[in-house]
């Protein structure tokens, strides 16, 4: 759950177990930190967390060391599914993926 949504929360319960006195300070406070919270959720979220964010399958495969075949399986429907085979580690001497069969 968002922090933005959490806060938003926790503001409508002070508003409501607050007295009287203390209810619009603890509004403006509820105010000011869940629009803190959106400002993070809009700015940070948006970029990858890891450099592997954007990879494709088979480039993950190969990072991560493997060799491997890509099958195309299409349904009676006519989708068409992208299936990866692992079939073992990448050559060392030349670090290429493996020949593509019939």
């Amino acid at each position: 759950m968002k922090v933005s949504v959490l806060l938003t929360l926790l503001l409508m319960l002070s508003v409501v177990t607050s007295s009287d006195e203390n209810q619009v300070k603890f509004f403006i406070d509820g105010i000011l930190y869940v629009a803190g919270a959106v400002f993070y959720d809009l700015t940070d979220w948006s970029y990858p967390k890891t450099p592997d964010a954007y990879k494709s399958v088979a480039e993950l495969i190969m990072t991560a060391g493997y060799r491997f075949e890509t099958h195309k399986i299409v349904t009676q429907d006519d989708y068409i599914n992208t299936a990866w085979r692992i079939v073992g580690k990448l050559d060392e001497s030349n670090g290429t993926p493996p020949e593509k069969k019939p």
